[in-house]
């Protein structure tokens, strides 16, 4: 996650797992805020905010993706 290649997270949900990295970083809101505007990635599909508490079954490969071009933060 923000400024890291890769991390490792053992959580039941994407949800989960953002909130263990968030309060990795001293909960700071920027990074809050920033994953806000990100891209998921799951396995290769997106999967909208809403979804990000649905139960992850086996191992999987999450991605976030920073805005692009044209974007504003």
């Amino acid at each position: 996650m923000a400024g890291t290649a890769s991390e490792r997270w053992s959580a039941g949900s994407l949800g989960e797992a953002f909130r263990a990295a968030s309060a990795s970083r001293g909960s700071d809101p920027r990074f809050d805020r920033l994953l806000a505007v990100c891209t998921v990635l799951v396995d290769g599909v997106v999967v909208r905010s809403e979804r990000w508490d649905d139960p992850l079954t086996g191992s999987v490969r999450a991605e976030i993706l920073p805005p692009y071009a044209g974007g504003a933060f």
